[in-house]
């Protein structure tokens, strides 16, 4: 991978900006990852009709929102003349990569399997990976490429369960094809987070984001509330509501922005793929689920991938 800008964007004072744990990209995505791999698991449970999905949506980015307004706010105001030169270029990643990407998810699992999702989601580290490319942000050398064949490899060996007639059986329905639609949108994402100029306070920046992302998931909520049933809360739902607004919103997008920042968009595309990993061991151990032989031939090819693609960036970049 390519060397990392002296300064990448968001790299302003906030909370992490100096050396430490959160200045390790691999902590960061590991983090990410272990976040994400929660919401898919309740986003699934609230699939079954506990939140309806953009009621979900909405209110997980409110919260975070909120969560984040007095730590970001004042670099906000302070930095309002850079964000009124910019605001396409924040604007554009947040409706990608939090209204659409999150929104599109979370419909996706109440209209499709988790193996389709899974095998849907494992083509966006190759989707990154072409996108930094073609916009010449990063090249993919070919050890990285093969490292991610054999992580892609992996992940789909795990989600069709070992068995090639899972993989010819798979019916795909509109709920893959929003799935499908949400992975491109959130590549372009973590794209476009790269070509946000330099400077920007890293707090204020990440409650801009989520601020738009918010903001763009109301009227999906508005149509939502008109045709659906209305939320019935209950321990299940709030419980389901206080995480995602928390840990895969705030936390993992804070860590999974600033990895880029760090290190561009090729690791984060490829450490992604742990988020496997971490659903399959949260359905053994949590749910009681059994650990059979693909398991581990899966989780060996995408460890080997990671090592291969990361070892040879680290090498060369």
């Amino acid at each position: 991978m390519s060397a990392r800008p002296a300064r990448p964007p968001g790299s302003g004072a906030g909370p992490g900006a100096g050396s430490g744990l959160l200045s390790s990209p691999y902590l960061l995505l590991l983090l990410t990852t272990l976040f994400w791999a929660g919401n898919i698991t309740l986003g699934k449970v609230a699939a079954l009709g506990h939140v309806p999905p953009f009621t979900l949506s909405l209110l997980r980015w409110t919260l975070a929102a909120l969560i984040l307004l007095p730590f970001g706010l004042r670099q906000i105001v302070a930095q309002w003349p850079d964000y009124r030169r910019h605001w396409l270029k924040i604007v554009a990643p947040g409706l990608l990569g939090i209204t659409a990407y999150n929104t599109l998810q979370y419909w996706a699992l109440g209209h499709t399997t988790s193996i389709n999702v899974a095998v849907i989601g494992a083509a966006m580290p190759g989707g990154i990976f072409l996108l930094t490319w073609l916009m010449g942000q990063e090249r993919a050398r070919g050890a990285q490429v093969v490292g991610m064949a054999l992580l892609t490899l992996g992940i789909v060996a795990v989600a069709v369960r070992g068995s090639p007639a899972v993989l010819a059986a798979l019916a795909f329905n509109i709920g893959d094809l929003a799935m499908l639609v949400a992975v491109t949108l959130f590549c372009f994402y973590s794209v476009l987070l790269r070509r946000i100029p330099p400077g920007f306070g890293f707090t204020g920046l990440l409650t801009a984001l989520v601020i738009v992302g918010a903001l763009g998931v109301v009227p999906f909520f508005a149509w939502e509330a008109a045709t659906q049933p209305a939320l019935e809360v209950t321990w299940v739902s709030a419980g389901i509501i206080l995480y995602v607004g928390l840990f895969p919103s705030v936390l993992a997008y804070y860590c999974w922005n600033r990895a880029i920042a760090l290190a561009g968009a090729n690791l984060a595309g490829v450490m992604m793929s742990l988020t496997t990993v971490f659903v399959v061991a949260m359905g053994v151990f949590v749910l009681g689920e059994p650990f059979r032989l693909y398991h581990a031939v899966g989780f060996a090819l995408i460890f080997a991938g990671i090592w291969l693609a990361v070892m040879t960036g680290r090498r060369k970049g």
